[in-house]
């Protein structure tokens, strides 16, 4: 599923989620850049946990993040969501660009 996150009538950003093993995964949260840090991502996030948590058929949500994104990561520490783990991946295997992602879930 994918939502678009507006300001006002201009479209700004978007969500993509959906359930993946019985929990509901955040698999891609985007601001454009120039509307980065202004809050719109909270309220956006804040909004879709509200959405997801009327589903009495699941009590987590998972995401993943950058190792290296501390504004995220902070963002979701914030909400409630704690570290699980990490997932090697690479991102070009031509050129063996790699990173970590931290796995973090939001249980309820």
């Amino acid at each position: 599923m994918s939502l678009i996150i507006y300001d006002d009538d201009t479209p700004i950003g978007f969500f993509a989620y959906g359930i993946v093993s019985n929990c509901y995964v955040i698999a891609n949260l985007m601001i454009n850049k120039n509307d980065q840090r202004k809050g719109y991502g909270t309220r956006a996030m804040k909004t879709l946990i509200s959405k997801i948590k009327k589903d009495k058929g699941h009590d987590k949500i998972y995401l993943g993040v950058n190792e290296h994104n501390a504004v995220a990561i902070r963002l979701y520490q914030k909400l409630g969501f704690r570290f699980d783990g990490v997932s090697h991946f690479v991102i070009d295997e031509a050129g063996g660009t790699s990173t970590d992602v931290c796995r973090m879930v939001l249980e309820y």
